[in-house]
């Protein structure tokens, strides 16, 4: 990782003359970002600057194990606001990380937004995807809960049929009222919180995609 000193002068040597150190620079966001630390945000802003050539960096950090951990930050901080032209260009990348059933991160939701978005992609198949991995969720989290079926199917359909987004916290409240998120029980239950937050967030997202596609006449 640079130091601060090391980052600044980096920057103000600036593209293209540091087109060698962009793999080294990703890696340094890794760690910035792991860490909280504030250049974390002064790197970002310099390679969101650099502007398309930065592209094919970006194609092999999405599929980086190293660069697994700051997959979000890369979305939100660069992928959200690129426009079309570039986002084009990831399309298999995207495509490769849509396909993954990835409970705890959800990178996998972050890929699915973006090729929608940009109408990148079988739409019919994506949605199809994301109803798939509603199911694989629902399965997983049925296995991880010690609760009667009934109840379970219960709480499915409230997410099913709630008009408003449902939150983790919305879980909790349905079948613990009196847990405590501070206790070591409840830091045992990760897993199951990695599911029942990824059944919300697809149930979600496929009510958006639908309304999506209307808007669209996909059929």
């Amino acid at each position: 990782m640079f130091t601060r000193s090391e980052l600044e002068n980096i920057i103000v040597q600036g593209y293209p003359n540091i087109a060698g150190l962009i793999p080294k620079l990703f890696e340094a966001l890794d760690e910035y970002v792991w860490r909280c630390e504030p250049e974390a945000n002064l790197l970002a802003d310099f390679l969101f600057s650099i502007g398309k050539p930065l592209v094919p960096f970006m194609k092999e950090a999405l599929i980086s194990q190293k660069l697994f951990d700051v997959r979000h930050y890369l979305f939100s901080r660069f992928i959200f606001e690129w426009p079309f032209e570039f986002i084009s260009e990831l399309e298999e990348e995207l495509k490769t990380i849509s396909i993954t059933n990835d409970y705890w991160n959800q990178y996998d939701l972050d890929a699915i937004k973006v090729l929608v978005v940009n109408s990148i992609g079988n739409q019919i198949e994506l949605l199809n995807s994301l109803r798939n991995k509603k199911k694989d969720a629902k399965l997983e989290l049925l296995k991880c809960v010690e609760i009667e079926p009934q109840i379970m199917e219960e709480y499915f359909k409230f997410i099913d049929n709630s008009s408003e987004p449902v939150s983790i916290n919305d879980f909790y409240h349905y079948f613990y009222k009196d847990f405590d998120s501070t206790s070591e029980e409840f830091l045992q239950l990760t897993s199951l919180i990695a599911r029942a937050d990824s059944y919300n967030d697809y149930v979600k997202y496929i009510k958006h995609i639908e309304h999506l596609q209307v808007e669209r006449g996909i059929t």
